[in-house]
C-alpha cells in the first residue's frame, strides 16, 4: 500500500479539499470505496476552524487506508486533469457553504449509512436463508435460479406443461396427500376423510421423492424455483398447482378433515371447488393495525378439487415463477408497497384468489382486495339465490362458470360454512408407518 501522505504533499489546502470530494463522489456514485470516508469531521472541521496540511493529511490517510492502487491512482489522475480556476472555484464553493449546508450534507451522510447498514443486513439475512434451503425437499440435477431467458420460457426436452382435459367424461377421482413420512396420516384418518368423497375415491400419498419425480417432468423454470423457493410449504403449494393442472384430482392437506360429504353429483358437475380463508383480524392481516389497509381474501389451498388443466392453478404457478423466490424476512417486488409485509408467506394464496376472481363474471362482484374492509368483505359481493345453491347441511356455495366456460364452486366465508376445517397434531391419530396401505385398492 503506497502511503497517501507520501504522494499528495505537494498538493495545496484546496487540491486536498477536491481529493475529498472525489472520494466522496467515489463512495456515493459508483460504491468502490464503502464507508471509508468520515465525512462528519471533515464537515465540523471545515466549518468550525482552518484545517493544516497535516490534519488533512493524516485525515485522509487513515480514512482510505483500504484503498488499492488502483483507486489512487485514479483520484490523482482526476486532481491532476483539473487546472489551477477549477481547484480555486471549489474551495470557494466549499468556504461558501453555511452551517445549514453542511448540516444538511451531515445528515444525507447519516441516512447513506443507515442504508449501507440496512444493506449489509439483508445480504446476511439472504446468506442465512441460503443456507437453510438445503433441506431434503430439495431435488438433484434441478437448474439453478434464475434462469437464462431462453430456459425461461421454452424447454425443447420438456415442453409446456400438459394435461389430459376430462370435462367431457366422468373423471376418476383421486385423493391426493404429502407430508413429512412422520406426519403421514393413519389408514384409519384417510378411511374416515374417503368416506365424506364419492364412492370409488383413491388414494395417493406423495412422498419427497414422488415429488421431485413429478417435478422433473416440468418445464425448467418451474424446476428451478422448486429448488430455489427458500420454505418447503411453498415447494408443496408449487407442485400441487402443476400437478392437479396435469392430473387433476382431490387434495387435502395432512392436518386438515372434511366437515360434510361431498357426493358424486355435486363433484361430477363442477370443474374446480375452492374455499376462502375468511375474513377475521388475523387472516386479513389487520390484527396489528386496523388503520392499514387489509391484506384482502386469501383461498386455503389445503383443501382443492380439480378436473385436469385448471388454467387458474397454472396462472398461479407462472405468477410464482415471475415473482420467484419469496423468503422469510425479505420482501419481494410484489409485496415492497403492501401493507402487510409480514403475510408474505401466503403470498400465493393471495395470488390464487386474485385468479379466480379475475375470471369469475362480472355480475358477481369480486372484490379479493377486500376494499370494503374486515369484517364485511366477501370474494363475490353480489350472490343471490340463482348463483349459490344450497350444499350438503345448508351450506351455500357460489356456483358459476368463468371465462374459460370452466364450472366453478366457492365456498366463500362467512356468507357459506367451511367444508373443510385443520386440526392441528393434537387431534391426529399419529403417523401411520411407513406404508399402511399395502395391496389396498384404492392407493393409486
Amino acid at each position: 500500500m503506497v502511503s497517501i501522505k507520501k504522494r499528495f504533499t505537494t498538493l495545496s489546502v484546496s487540491a486536498l479539499l477536491v481529493i475529498s470530494y472525489l472520494v466522496f463522489t467515489c463512495i456515493t456514485i459508483h460504491g468502490e470505496c464503502k464507508d471509508v470516508l468520515d465525512i462528519e469531521l471533515f464537515c465540523k472541521s471545515v466549518r468550525g476552524r482552518e484545517v493544516t496540511l497535516n490534519e488533512l493529511l493524516e485525515k485522509i490517510e487513515s480514512s482510505f487506508s483500504d484503498m488499492n492502487t488502483k483507486q489512487l491512482n485514479k483520484i490523482e489522475s482526476s486532481i491532476a486533469a483539473m487546472n489551477t480556476k477549477q481547484l480555486n472555484k471549489t474551495e470557494s464553493s466549499i468556504a461558501a457553504m453555511n452551517t445549514k449546508q453542511l448540516n444538511k450534507i451531515e445528515a444525507s451522510i447519516a441516512d447513506m449509512k443507515q442504508q449501507l447498514n440496512d444493506s449489509e443486513l439483508e445480504e446476511h439475512d439472504l446468506a442465512e436463508e441460503k443456507m437453510q434451503i438445503k433441506n431434503h425437499m430439495d431435488c438433484e440435477g434441478f437448474p439453478s435460479w434464475p434462469l437464462i431467458e431462453e430456459a425461461l420460457l421454452y424447454d425443447d426436452t420438456v415442453g409446456a406443461p400438459k394435461c389430459h382435459d376430462s370435462r367431457n367424461s366422468p373423471h376418476p377421482w383421486v385423493l391426493h396427500q404429502s407430508s413429512a413420512p412422520d406426519r403421514r396420516p393413519s389408514r384409519a384418518e384417510v378411511e374416515v376423510v374417503l368416506a365424506n368423497l364419492p364412492p370409488g375415491t383413491g388414494y395417493k400419498w406423495h412422498s419427497d421423492a414422488d415429488i421431485c419425480a413429478f417435478m422433473r417432468t416440468q418445464p425448467l423454470r418451474f424446476q428451478a424455483l422448486y429448488n430455489a423457493l427458500p420454505r418447503t410449504p411453498h415447494k408443496v403449494d408449487l407442485w400441487r398447482y402443476l400437478f392437479l393442472y396435469k392430473n387433476g384430482g382431490i387434495y387435502l392437506d395432512d392436518d386438515a378433515v372434511i366437515l360434510t360429504p361431498f357426493n358424486a353429483s355435486f363433484v361430477d358437475s363442477i370443474d374446480s371447488v375452492y374455499m376462502t380463508q375468511g375474513n377475521s383480524q388475523k387472516a386479513m392481516g389487520t390484527d396489528d393495525d386496523t388503520e392499514k389497509k387489509p391484506f384482502g381474501l386469501t383461498i386455503y389451498n389445503g383443501f382443492l378439487i380439480s378436473r385436469p388443466c385448471n388454467h387458474v392453478l397454472l396462472s398461479v404457478a407462472e405468477r410464482m415463477v415471475h415473482i420467484g423466490p419469496v423468503g422469510n424476512r425479505v420482501k419481494m417486488t410484489w409485496e415492497k408497497y403492501g401493507a402487510h409485509p409480514s403475510l408474505i408467506n401466503w403470498y400465493n394464496l393471495k395470488l390464487l384468489a386474485m385468479a379466480i376472481a379475475e375470471r369469475a363474471p362480472n355480475d358477481l362482484g369480486t372484490d379479493a382486495k377486500c376494499s370494503t374492509g374486515v369484517g364485511k368483505c366477501l370474494l363475490f359481493q353480489n350472490t343471490s339465490s340463482q348463483n349459490t345453491p344450497k350444499f350438503t347441511n345448508g351450506r351455500p356455495v357460489v356456483l358459476y362458470k368463468d371465462d374459460h366456460n370452466w364450472t366453478t364452486a366457492v365456498f366463500d366465508s362467512p356468507f357459506s360454512k367451511p367444508p373443510v376445517a385443520q386440526v392441528g397434531d393434537d387431534n391426529r391419530n399419529g403417523a401411520g408407518g411407513d406404508d399402511p396401505y399395502p395391496n389396498t385398492p384404492w392407493k393409486g
